[in-house]
């Protein structure tokens, strides 16, 4: 059976690597429930609940559960959200996807999250910084963080767990989270992405009277995040943090 399943991307299977053994998850924005599909078939969920707030999508995932007869495990909810989700009953909620402002706003709606027992696993497409700056500032805090490259761009993905702790982050660690930990080439890439993201903001603000010093500023800040992809002193810093 497991030769005949639709493929998940090196996105997807990243978020994949990062759900637990044997729980019961919930995954936000399903579309076609592929990764639903995975996590069953392949015994690593006991149950997944397969959400969508999209009719047009919800019918996807229900055509793909009909298909390999999966109604007894994958049940899908039209849901604006979390909001029509048993949260209760859920160990780990994936929301992949989604912009970072998005995800943040699902989070933020939904009380339930507050359970220390909980796994969040995130992969925003956009504004990882705002999100990152978002959970840390409300509690939340990232336990394992990785990136894939799929599709010509690299995305990271993010496990998050409530702990109460609410504390801000610097401006290296709202962009590139922990990352710096990893030694894949992705994680990476991901760093020097964002890196020359900065570089540039900072070398048009170079070019104005008002931002030069800002312009500067970001400069070095980007150089900051090069050297996390290297074995200098910086990279061994941020490691082992």
């Amino acid at each position: 059976m497991l030769s005949r399943l639709p493929q998940l991307d090196e996105r997807l299977s990243l978020v994949m690597s990062m759900v637990r053994s044997g729980v019961c998850a919930a995954d936000i924005g399903t579309d076609h429930a592929y990764l639903p599909l995975h996590l069953v078939v392949d015994g690593q969920a006991s149950k997944v609940y397969a959400c969508d707030v999209n009719e047009g999508p919800l019918a996807s995932a229900r055509d793909t559960v009909a298909r390999f007869k999966m109604q007894p495990y994958i049940e899908t909810i039209l849901s604006d959200g979390l909001e029509k989700v048993p949260v209760e009953e859920v160990d780990d909620i994936i929301i992949a996807g989604m912009g970072g402002e998005l995800i943040s706003s699902i989070i933020d709606r939904e009380p339930r999250l507050k359970d220390g027992t909980k796994r969040l696993i995130l992969q925003p497409m956009t504004m990882a910084d705002k999100l990152r700056r978002y959970l840390y500032g409300h509690g939340f805090a990232i336990i394992d963080e990785n990136a894939a490259r799929d599709g010509g761009h690299v995305y990271t993905v993010l496990c998050v767990r409530y702990t109460g702790e609410q504390r801000e982050i610097d401006e290296i660690t709202a962009l590139v989270g922990l990352l710096p930990r990893r030694s894949s080439a992705a994680a990476s890439e991901y760093i020097r992405v964002q890196a020359e993201k900065l570089r540039k903001k900072g070398q048009g603000l170079s070019l104005t009277l008002s931002g030069e010093e800002e312009g500067k500023r970001l400069i070095a800040l980007a150089d900051e995040m090069d050297a996390l992809t290297g074995e200098d002193e910086t990279f061994r810093k941020w490691r082992n943090r």
